[in-house]
């Protein structure tokens, strides 16, 4: 990888690890992931949405919070590369049992608590401002039957109405907080993939953590994941961004994925929508 020479690292391999909109890279024989962007980087510009993830999780792990590390080893980045960005963080040791319901929604509210006091500027709104933008692509509505566009444009119309006429409590989010992002380690839990924070509801955090079992299911992990959400919260605002979330799984998918027809998860979302 030309990045990782350039920043002195004499590599011998490299594996992927991970990645959707975005692939993860370990740079062998050191313990040091790069991220590098995929279809992400076509719909974000500029390195400035990296250089923010760097810099919270930074400042969480000097909160003495247990999630990803920027590496010490080589400047953490972001690093331009063509039209690519990478970012080296260091590697952790994963165990595949995903972690409980409650323990997400626990380990969601530390999260939180120590963000309030975050101190650098970050976008407002930033990933709702940035589905309605993706669903205005032709390259993304033309992917679609006039059937799934219409219940897509209809539910999008009745969000951004709710959300237009309320005064929204905003923080600093992780911004995409959702059972993917907090790795069990042999060191316990760590939250990883910051790049979607920004100023918003902690509602939507809550809905990241919620809409996949609240569609995808019966609802029953979401609601106990909630219980063990120690703070307040708004109901009423949580179903709407539930809705506002599940969107953004649709805009994401119809970037990423080849297929959109034999993606059952993608078929179930277009259809919770039109109920």
């Amino acid at each position: 990888m030309h990045v990782a020479r350039k920043v002195g690292l004499e590599i011998e391999d490299v594996k992927l690890i991970g990645g959707y909109a975005n692939f993860m890279f370990k740079l062998e024989p050191f313990e040091i992931v790069a991220r590098v962007t995929g279809s992400a980087g076509t719909v974000r510009h500029g390195g400035a949405w990296l250089a923010r993830e760097v810099d919270l999780a930074d400042y969480l792990n000097r909160a003495g919070l247990n999630v990803v590390r920027p590496s010490s080893d080589v400047p953490s980045g972001p690093h331009k590369h063509g039209t690519q960005y990478v970012t080296f963080w260091e590697h952790l040791d994963l165990i595949s049992e995903s972690p409980s319901p409650s323990e997400v929604g626990a380990h969601l509210h530390k999260i939180h608590k120590v963000l309030e006091s975050y101190p650098k500027d970050l976008p407002t709104a930033g990933a709702l401002d940035e589905v309605w933008a993706i669903l205005e692509r032709s390259e993304v509505m033309d992917r679609l039957p006039a059937n799934d566009l219409s219940i897509i444009s209809r539910r999008s119309d009745r969000v951004r109405q709710y959300l237009s006429n309320r005064r929204l409590d905003c923080q600093p989010l992780h911004g995409d907080a959702h059972y993917g992002n907090l790795w069990r380690t042999p060191h316990g839990l760590v939250w990883g993939d910051f790049e979607d924070t920004f100023m918003g509801p902690i509602e939507w955090d809550l809905a990241c953590m919620t809409a996949s079992s609240f569609v995808l299911g019966r609802g029953e992990a979401a609601r106990t994941a909630l219980e063990a959400y120690a703070g307040s919260y708004d109901t009423a605002l949580l179903d709407v961004l539930v809705t506002a979330r599940t969107i953004q799984a649709i805009a994401w998918a119809i970037i990423t994925l080849p297929d959109l027809t034999a993606n059952q998860r993608f078929r179930s979302r277009i259809q919770w929508l039109a109920q």
